[in-house]
């Protein structure tokens, strides 16, 4: 599981909402999840900036255990 994916479900947004907030269609959100896409830092620093994350964008990108807690 993506950072991005931990995030976005603990702050119980659904994709279509994130893409809504971002601007970046929901497939490309379910690609950059399951790692079919490698993000570009624009799209990071967007995404980001909707789930108001503090740490480096670039950290979303990575993959976490499924039982991370914050």
């Amino acid at each position: 599981m993506k950072l991005l994916e931990r995030t976005r479900r603990l702050q119980r947004l659904s994709q279509a909402a994130l893409s809504h907030e971002t601007g970046i269609h929901f497939t490309t959100i379910s690609q950059i999840e399951t790692g079919r896409t490698i993000p570009t830092a624009k799209e990071l620093v967007r995404i980001a900036g909707a789930l108001g994350y503090k740490g480096d964008p670039m950290d979303l990108a990575q993959e976490v255990p499924d039982d991370a807690r914050d």
